[in-house]
């Protein structure tokens, strides 16, 4: 199923708000969300839709990021319009890392898959088991305290009055 562009920008938008970075800037159909903690979402320029960008902005989008002070990172999907980027990226100094395959589906559909729903329930806010589970035994202490941290601290956020 291809997304359309609205789609596409509700995702990225809703990924933001579920990370909370620090400051986001934007910029000519681009999301500059900035943080230092070590969720890569929460850090990386993000494209609004996947038609046409213009590779030159690479340049001012990275000259954002290092006069606020961060390391510039780009998401980038892995999609023809992007293609033109990749040399330009390269050619100053970017690689590519961690991919990530983001898939999209129906709440209903998705619990129609599992076999086994008894007791399982949708809860309406993080518990210490949930939290846990970003540092427990094997992963990086550091880096799960950032991301526990800050999904916890957007929960909170979402439910204070405004």
């Amino acid at each position: 199923m291809l997304l359309s562009a609205a789609d596409i920008e509700a995702i990225e938008r809703a990924t933001l708000t579920a990370v909370a970075p620090e400051r986001v800037d934007t910029i000519d159909g681009w999301l500059l969300p900035m943080d230092h903690g070590t969720v890569g979402r929460a850090h990386s320029a993000v494209p609004l839709h996947h038609g046409a960008h213009d590779p030159s902005l690479i340049t001012e989008i990275a000259a954002r990021y290092r006069a606020a002070g961060y390391r510039p990172v780009f998401r980038l999907p892995d999609v023809p319009s992007f293609s033109a980027w990749w040399p330009w990226l390269a050619a100053q100094g970017f690689q590519r890392e961690q991919p990530t395959l983001t898939q999209t589906g129906e709440l209903d559909g998705l619990l129609a898959l599992a076999e086994h729903t008894d007791g399982v329930s949708l809860e309406q806010r993080p518990d210490a088991a949930w939290m846990a589970m970003f540092l427990g035994d094997g992963l990086d202490p550091v880096d799960g305290a950032s991301r526990s941290q800050a999904l916890a601290g957007q929960w909170h956020a979402l439910r204070q009055p405004a």
